[in-house]
C-alpha cells in the first residue's frame, strides 16, 4: 500500500510490560542527546531533551498527505483541546508530492516540526532527521511492540533498517488479512480455514459452487504473494525488506510461495480477469457476494462494513502451513519524522507520543481513518457493533502480542512497487516468467538501488 510502511525482524520473544503510567504525558524530564541539524548521523554534539510542555501559547507546524486530511486534523484539534496552550497548524499536500518535496523541507530553514514521510534513508545519511532513540528512552517506546520500531531504525549508510538509531514513529497502522464472506463459507458447510491447506479446499469448494474462490485486484495480488511467502519465510522476506547485509528474496521458500501462486491461478480460483481489476472493482465483487475470500488491507474493513449489506463478514489474519502456526501480518503505518531543523522538536515528540498511547487519539485513529492504533496492546479501540474492523483491531492485537509483523515487500526500495513489483507480478501472472526469474528481478532491484 503506498506510503505504509512497518516491519518485521525474525519472530521475537513477546515484548509485555505495564504501560499505564505512560497514558499521561510525563510532568517533566531532561535527557541529553546527541546530534545537530545537517550534521550526519554520527555526530556527538549534545542536545538536551525535555518531555516537559511549553507553559506559553506555541504553534506545532505539521505537514502530512492531503489524502488523510481529515484525521490529521482531527487529531490536531484533538491535541489542542487537551492542551490549550497548543496549536497544531496542519498543511497537506498530495502524497506524491509530499515525497518528492519532503528533503527540501527537511533541509529548509522553516522545516515543520513534523513531516509525513515514509523513505527517510537519505535523510538519515545526510544528517537531515533528528535521532529520537532519546525520547524513546523517555517515553517508554522501546516498549511497544519490538517490529513496530524496526523500519525507523536505520543504520547511519540510510540503507540498513532494523539497526541503528530511531529515526521516526508511526501513527496508525494497516494490516492485510483475510476477509470472509462466511455466509457463503456457512452454506459450503465449511468452518474458517486455520491452515493455506484448509484455506485451498475452501476455495476448491467454491469455484463448484459457482462463486469466485479469491477475489483479488492486480494490485492486491502483492499482497496475497507476500502472506504465501510469509507462511514459511517470514524473517527471511523482513529482512529483505529491512535492507539487513546479505538479505535476499531468493530462495527455495519464496519461490514455492509464488509457485503456490501459479498454482492457484491455475486451478481457477483467481478470476480470469484479475490484472484487469482494480480495487474499486474487487471490493464490489466481494461485497456483493461474488467471492468467498478476499485478501486485502485493514484500510478497506470500514468500507467492506458499510458495502457487504447482504453478506456477514470475518477479518482473520491469513492463515499458515498448518493450524496453530505463529501469527505473522503484513502491517504499515503512517510514518512521521522530526526534521534535525525542527523548532519544536519536543513538542514533536510529544504530540507523536500522545497519537500512540492516549485512548481518545486512539479511537479517532479507527473512526477517521480506519486505521489501528500502534505502540501498546492497551487501551484497545472500542466498538459498539461487530464487523470486519472490529475484527481487524483485535488481528492486529493478536500479532502485536506476538511481536510478529513483517514490512511491505513494496517498501524493500523506493521504486520497488510501481518499477518493480506490480509489473513483474504482472508477467508472473501472465506465464511470461516463472518463479525463479520474478524474484530474481526483486533482488536486481534492490541491488541496484543500494549499490
Amino acid at each position: 500500500m503506498e506510503g505504509f510502511e512497518p516491519m518485521a525482524t525474525s519472530p521475537n520473544i513477546p515484548r509485555r510490560t505495564a504501560l499505564g503510567a505512560l497514558l499521561a504525558l510525563p510532568a517533566a524530564s531532561a535527557l541529553t542527546a546527541c546530534g545537530a541539524p545537517g550534521s550526519g548521523p554520527a555526530t556527538t554534539a549534545p542536545r538536551t531533551i525535555s518531555t516537559a510542555l511549553p507553559g506559553e501559547p506555541t504553534t506545532l507546524a505539521m505537514r502530512a498527505n492531503a489524502d488523510q486530511a481529515p484525521l490529521w486534523e482531527a487529531l490536531g484539534s484533538a491535541f489542542e483541546d487537551a492542551y490549550p496552550q497548543i496549536t497544531v497548524e496542519v498543511v497537506t499536500e498530495d502524497f506524491a508530492a509530499l515525497q518528492q518535496n519532503g528533503p527540501r523541507y527537511l533541509a529548509s530553514q522553516d522545516a515543520p516540526d513534523l513531516l509525513r514521510f515514509p523513505s527517510p534513508g537519505d535523510a538519515v545519511a545526510d544528517g537531515l532527521l533528528l535521532p529520537l532513540q532519546p525520547y524513546a528512552e523517555a517515553y517508554g517506546w522501546e516498549d511497544f511492540p519490538e517490529t513496530q520500531l524496526n523500519q525507523w531504525r536505520i543504520a547511519a549508510d540510510g540503507h540498513t533498517r532494523g539497526d541503528g538509531d530511531l529515526y521516526g514513529l508511526g501513527v496508525g497502522f494497516a494490516l492485510v488479512g483475510l476477509y470472509t464472506n462466511t455466509t457463503a463459507l456457512d452454506g459450503l458447510g465449511l468452518s474458517l480455514p486455520t491452515s493455506l491447506e484448509a484455506m485451498a479446499e475452501a476455495m476448491a469448494a467454491a469455484k463448484e459452487a459457482g462463486l469466485t474462490p479469491l477475489v483479488s485486484s492486480q494490485a492486491g495480488l502483492s499482497n496475497l504473494l507476500q502472506n504465501l511467502m510469509q507462511a514459511t519465510a517470514a524473517e527471511q522476506v523482513s529482512d529483505w525488506v529491512l535492507g539487513k547485509p546479505g538479505a535476499t528474496i531468493e530462495g527455495p521458500e519464496t519461490e514455492a510461495a509464488a509457485a503456490t501462486l501459479l498454482d492457484w491461478r491455475d486451478r481457477g480460483f483467481l478470476a480470469p480477469d484479475v490484472l484487469a481489476v482494480d480495487d474499486a472493482a474487487a471490493l464490489s465483487a466481494f461485497t456483493a457476494g461474488e467471492g468467498l475470500f478476499y485478501i486485502q488491507g485493514s484500510w478497506m474493513a470500514a468500507a467492506v462494513d458499510q458495502s457487504a449489506a447482504d453478506i456477514e463478514v470475518r477479518f482473520t489474519v491469513v492463515p499458515g502451513t498448518e493450524p496453530g502456526s505463529d501469527l505473522t501480518a503484513t502491517s504499515a503505518p503512517n510514518s512521521f519524522v522530526i526534521p534535525a531543523k525542527a523548532e519544536h522538536p519536543d513538542l514533536a515528540a510529544a504530540f507523536l507520543n500522545w497519537a500512540s498511547i492516549d485512548p481518545a487519539a486512539r479511537e479517532l485513529l479507527v473512526a477517521t481513518a480506519g486505521l489501528l492504533p500502534g505502540g501498546p496492546v492497551e487501551p484497545e479501540p472500542v466498538f459498539t457493533e461487530g464487523g470486519a474492523l472490529a475484527d481487524a483491531a483485535a488481528a492486529f492485537t493478536e500479532v502485536a502480542e506476538a511481536d510478529r509483523f513483517v514490512d511491505f515487500l513494496a517498501n524493500a526500495s523506493a521504486g520497488m512497487l510501481t518499477g518493480t513489483l506490480q509489473p513483474q507480478i504482472d508477467l508472473l501472472i501472465d506465464g511470461q516468467i516463472d518463479p525463479a526469474a520474478f524474484l530474481a528481478r526483486l533482488q536486481e532491484d534492490v541491488e541496484r538501488e543500494r549499490a
